[in-house]
């Protein structure tokens, strides 16, 4: 799946880019909020893992869903966490009052080496991450928040 189509999959999944919710586990850095965002998302099986990353609108519906349709969702939004793999932050630097942009280094889904950048803000209930913007092969894409 093309990152471009991350998109359609998180709305699915009730979970906006922007996700970040006050009881996510606790991180000390943008950088080690982002790298164990993704690896939650990446290796999450129960709606408690999911939850801890849902704002707090999707909520509900992420608990309504019967456990058949939440299995199919799951797995839509695993698929779409797949790429880019073996994720690095190079660097994180400081753009604005509890903003930070990381730059980021990965692999698309053919194995290919990519760029990208990712804003991740400080909010009073923790981290939220922003617009992801990914170059691999002289193609951009950006993921953007939706909410």
């Amino acid at each position: 799946m093309r990152l471009g189509t991350m998109v359609g999959a998180l709305a699915l999944a009730g979970l906006a880019t922007g996700a970040g919710a006050a009881d996510a586990p606790a991180a000390k850095s943008a950088t080690e909020y982002y790298l164990q965002y993704h690896d939650v998302l990446r290796n999450m099986t129960t709606r408690e893992e999911l939850l801890r990353y849902a704002p707090a609108e999707w909520r509900d519906s992420v608990l309504k869903k019967s456990d058949e349709e939440f299995q199919k969702t799951l797995m839509l939004f695993k698929m779409s966490m797949s790429g880019p793999g073996e994720l690095a932050v190079v660097k994180e630097t400081p753009v604005g009052k509890g903003v930070f942009a990381l730059e980021t280094t990965g692999l698309n889904r053919a194995g290919k080496p990519g760029t990208g950048v990712v804003r991740i803000t400080k909010t009073p209930t923790g981290w939220k991450k922003g617009a992801e913007t990914w170059t691999f092969d002289g193609a951009t894409e950006t993921i953007a928040p939706s909410r």
